[in-house]
């Protein structure tokens, strides 16, 4: 038998939709499109095995199982929230489980979180499976749908300053429901007012500080930079304060001080983390020789750096493609950064992630960027989302995993936006956009 992707069969045993009956319709192709390189003899033969054997995968191990009873009970096992686990587990006793359980998942918006946690458990028994039969298989997951499950979008808070309490907790329980827990922020956003906003928010909802990850950075102030070991440690102090957080997930040194005591950054790291302040450290804006000379210095990992990063601000993209050439698109802009950061597992996230620059704005339905445009409605109609989602979808499908930060206040725009989790572009879609952002190749 010839290679197949992985992925199809997957998809064939998620279409399964009873309890104790596997059926896979033969004369329905479309279940299991199988690869080219497979003939028609191929495709029935193998048809026919996954007929032929897959009742008794009924009867593997819990964390391989078709049963689907058994898969809803670990999903509920896995959530964190008490109540949600409580309601859950009453839902699937007695008859019509699997139409209460969905029922109560969408009700809690827990949708997409069962839909990823199935296509786990699917993809480790479809390895089974193969192995087991000895089928020959190409693992597409090492580099499409795999990535999404470890997607993620984070939530900018830098303009929330001008909303309401009621308005922002509306925004960041939406973001959460649909798997946005990482929230961004920075001393200097709305001066202050954004964390104490955010504070409030938290406040309101006892529990709420356990299921998200908050990021603060520090280091601007008027005028100038200030990495030093007070200056960190005060500004921490404050945006706990106000967040009414008790700590921080993550810290970020804001911009690059060029007078910076490396030495001093490191006491201050210590006395954070000592004292139950902050959790980790990363930095933003910075290249890799910068990066080199606080890793040098500090005695924890640095696992974040942020950046400025979109479709047409992509300078970290530009440089890895023109290497060697006199073109404007290979001036050094960032030193390799994007490689060094992927070398040393340090996660990149993308601030402006819809924007094109200061001057200019948003590239979405800016008529500077009207190829652009073109481009992702094209893409936007063909995948049935918005184009701020496939601008998104854009960054989230590099190897990279590069987290975008939008910064979005209104949850319809949130929740078009996180549907580019489940998008993964071909690589001529990827370059398609890259080329009509107004890049080129050489």
């Amino acid at each position: 038998m010839g290679k197949f992707k992985l992925s199809l069969l997957v998809e064939a045993f998620m279409k399964i939709s009873t309890f104790d009956t596997i059926f896979i319709n033969k004369k329905n192709k479309s279940i299991l499109e199988i690869s080219e390189l497979m003939s028609d003899e191929e495709k029935d033969e193998l048809f026919n095995l996954v007929d032929e054997k897959a009742e008794d995968y009924i009867k593997l191990p819990l964390s391989h199982e078709l049963d689907k009873y058994g898969m809803m009970t670990r999903f509920i096992d896995s959530l964190e929230n008490e109540e949600y686990k409580e309601v859950l587990s009453k839902a699937i006793r007695g008859k019509g489980v699997y139409r209460r359980f969905k029922e109560t998942i969408e009700s809690f918006k827990l949708k997409r979180k069962w839909f990823l946690f199935k296509k786990k458990e699917y993809i480790l028994l479809a390895k089974r499976f193969a192995v087991d039969n000895k089928i020959d298989y190409i693992d597409d997951y090492d580099d499409s749908s795999k990535e999404i499950m470890k997607r993620k979008i984070a939530l900018g808070c830098m303009r929330i300053s001008n909303m309401s309490v009621d308005e922002l907790e509306e925004l960041v329980l939406c973001a959460v429901d649909n798997d946005i827990t990482l929230f961004d922020h920075a001393d200097i956003y709305g001066n202050r007012k954004s964390e104490e906003l955010f504070g409030y928010v938290l406040e309101k909802n006892p529990g709420l500080r356990e299921r998200i990850i908050i990021q603060s950075k520090c280091g601007i102030c008027k005028g100038y930079y200030d990495l030093s070991k007070e200056h960190i440690i005060k500004q921490v102090v404050e945006s706990i304060r106000l967040l009414k957080c008790g700590y921080l997930d993550i810290l970020l040194l804001h911009r690059p001080d060029v007078l910076v005591d490396y030495q001093e950054v490191n006491s201050a790291f210590h006395y954070l983390y000592r004292n139950g302040l902050v959790r980790s450290f990363g930095l933003s804006n910075m290249n890799p020789y910068q990066i080199e000379l606080y890793k040098k210095f500090i005695d924890f990992d640095i696992k974040y750096n942020q950046i400025q990063f979109s479709v047409v601000h992509s300078h970290i993209i530009n440089q890895g493609l023109f290497v060697n050439m006199s073109d404007n698109e290979a001036i050094d802009h960032s030193s390799g950064l994007l490689e060094y950061c992927m070398l040393n597992n340090i996660e990149i996230q993308a601030w402006s992630s819809l924007m094109a620059s200061w001057e200019d704005g948003s590239f979405i339905d800016n008529p500077k960027y009207a190829k652009l445009n073109e481009k992702l409605k094209e893409l936007s109609e063909k995948y049935n989302v918005s184009k701020n989602a496939i601008a998104i979808a854009w960054i989230l499908r590099h190897p990279a995993n590069i987290v975008p930060i939008v910064g979005t206040t209104s949850k319809k725009h949130l929740l078009e936006i996180v549907k580019a989790i489940d998008i993964v572009l071909t690589k001529e879609e990827w370059y398609m956009l890259y080329l009509a952002s107004g890049h080129y190749l050489p």
